[in-house]
């Protein structure tokens, strides 16, 4: 595509147009910035992929070898995206306009001193640390202080011992990451998890079960996802590891012993709920099998007892059965007998006036159908 002297491209103006010799099809753009009025050469994929055409890239003569100019960099990099945002700051060229000047005046009255981003009477500015004196039993955000740690040397920092009021975890905080609000909130909380999974088999698969139920309710580029995901259902309560380990650990613990030959896994007892707490426990794999939106309801039936339920592998392990000859029945009509029991498929529409119909597990006793009992195995 040509461009033209005088060609407006989003917030860049074409002042001129400049040959080049290697390659004279794509010739450089002298720009003008029409917010900030800085001039810049760029090349002609630049323009063409309008990579380069907003104020938000225009560049700042700055020498970076000079210390106070690399401090006053290295500010702008740590502040928080939410925080530029609000303070509508489009890039480093508008927090360098805004600020620059204020900073090296400033810097030179107090050399040693941190500046901080805030906003005073509406407006936001750069300014100098106030320093804020922190008290043991403050909160800031997600924490409170705990302890103050005095400095281990005459010149040293003293640190503070700080506690997550929403997962207890215990940190050591440095002045600047509470000044800053850095890690102030709970969804900063991390485990030392590399050291768990080399050392506890059981934690590491642990760690493997919940990133499986992440990845199948938010990775639409994994094929499970239409099974989760899509059909919308989330796993926000565990979205954090640190909030599912709080949670679910020690189930999971519980669960292990009572099946220590098996494979546990993650269950949602509605499975058509998202993955919380309330929703989730955990079982064997085979009997996990059972709970299944696309399952099919039989009746069951040995001399006079009269049983129905769609979870088949809670049915055989609660009466010691085995699941495939049970399903063989069903599908094939095996010869093989299941210990006496005679097993078909059933619409559960001629049996809609019973309780305990909508818990997927229920194995339930009809022999007497006006008073039916909920056996669960779980």
């Amino acid at each position: 595509m040509k461009h033209y002297i005088g060609e407006i491209i989003d917030e860049m103006k074409i002042i001129d147009i400049l040959p080049n010799k290697s390659r004279p099809s794509k010739p450089y753009y002298l720009l003008q910035c029409l917010k900030c009025n800085r001039i810049r050469k760029v090349g002609y994929t630049f323009v063409e992929t309008r990579k380069r055409t907003f104020h938000k890239y225009c560049l700042v003569d700055i020498d970076k070898t000079i210390y106070e100019n690399k401090r006053f960099l290295e500010a702008y990099y740590s502040l928080d995206l939410n925080l530029l945002k609000n303070a509508n700051i489009e890039g480093f060229v508008d927090f360098y306009d805004m600020f620059y000047e204020s900073y090296m005046k400033d810097i030179k009255k107090y050399p040693n001193r941190r500046f901080y981003l805030k906003k005073i009477n509406g407006k936001y500015q750069y300014v100098v640390d106030d320093s804020h004196q922190y008290f043991v039993g403050e909160i800031i955000d997600d924490i409170i202080i705990k302890e103050i740690i005095p400095p281990p040397s005459l010149y040293g920092k003293k640190t503070f011992r700080v506690k997550c009021l929403k997962c207890n975890n215990e940190m050591i905080f440095h002045r600047s990451q509470l000044h800053d609000r850095i890690s102030t909130k709970h969804k900063s909380c991390k485990m030392k998890i590399k050291d768990r999974i080399k050392k506890d088999i059981h934690f590491k698969n642990f760690h493997k079960i919940w990133q499986g139920l992440r990845a199948r309710t938010k990775n639409k580029n994994i094929d499970s996802y239409k099974w989760y995901g899509e059909k919308g259902i989330n796993s926000d309560e565990f979205a954090l590891f640190i909030d599912f380990y709080n949670l679910m650990y020690q189930s999971y613990l519980d669960a292990i012993k009572r099946w220590p030959n098996e494979t546990i896994s993650i269950d949602r007892i509605d499975v058509n709920g998202n993955y919380c707490k309330n929703n989730c426990r955990w079982i064997p794999v085979e009997l996990q099998e059972g709970n299944k939106s696309t399952n099919k309801w039989i009746l069951a039936q040995l001399d006079n007892k009269r049983i129905i339920t769609k979870n088949i592998s809670c049915f055989a392990e609660k009466f010691n059965l085995r699941r495939r000859l049970i399903y063989s029945k069903l599908e094939h009509n095996s010869s093989k007998d299941v210990n006496g029991w005679t097993f078909e498929y059933i619409d559960i529409n001629n049996y809609k006036n019973i309780p305990y119909l909508n818990d997927i597990n229920a194995i339930i006793d009809i022999t007497d159908i006006n008073n039916p009992i909920n056996i669960n195995p779980i």
